[in-house]
């Protein structure tokens, strides 16, 4: 829409993007973009419940490296008939990135600076559930080191875009008969 049609339609409230516009170029700052918001492409009532699994409740700095080994793996084997995924996000003085280990295979990416630790670990969750749809199984357990980007999962009233295209991808699995579950492992690092 152009500014013309805000301007001759008096009834027509001006959006929040056109007064902020209009704001910005008489302050002398213009060609400038306006991010977008991204909205859900599921129905909120179709989006799932995510129940974390939080067997730990030790923090890192309290278990030895051998201890934290042995609880990973005697948790995971209480997941034995799911597929295993483990998911992390990093960052350096280059940037961001993420991976994501498959019993077969790894992926990981790099997300440019201007991004946060948050945001690497979203996008290494994301991945995973696009690539889970991918496959044949009938359930994941996605194990992952940050427990914020599992709470921004729990909590609906989070509008993060990925927390939103992760929940996405759940709804695609589940109608799929496929069974995701997010275990919290604070020591996945220390291994």
């Amino acid at each position: 829409m152009s500014n013309y049609y805000y301007l001759s339609h008096s009834r027509t409230p001006w959006s929040f993007g056109f007064w902020v516009r209009k704001a910005m170029e008489e302050m002398g700052i213009e060609d400038f973009q306006i991010c977008p918001v991204w909205v859900s492409r599921v129905a909120p009532w179709f989006l799932p419940e995510v129940f974390p699994c939080t067997c730990f409740t030790d923090k890192k700095e309290s278990l030895p490296p051998p201890v934290a080994c042995s609880l990973l793996l005697e948790h995971a084997f209480t997941h034995r008939e799911s597929l295993p995924v483990y998911t992390d996000g990093s960052s350096s003085d280059a940037g961001f990135g993420f991976g994501v280990v498959f019993p077969d295979f790894c992926r990981g990416g790099r997300l440019p600076s201007v991004l946060s630790i948050f945001t690497a670990e979203l996008s290494a969750n994301l991945y995973a559930t696009q690539v889970n749809f991918t496959l044949p199984q009938p359930s994941f357990t996605i194990f992952r080191y940050s427990f914020s980007a599992l709470q921004a999962l729990c909590n609906f009233n989070f509008p993060h875009p990925l927390v939103l295209a992760i929940l996405e991808w759940l709804v695609l699995l589940g109608r799929r008969g496929c069974k995701v579950t997010f275990c919290w492992v604070p020591v996945m690092e220390l291994i």
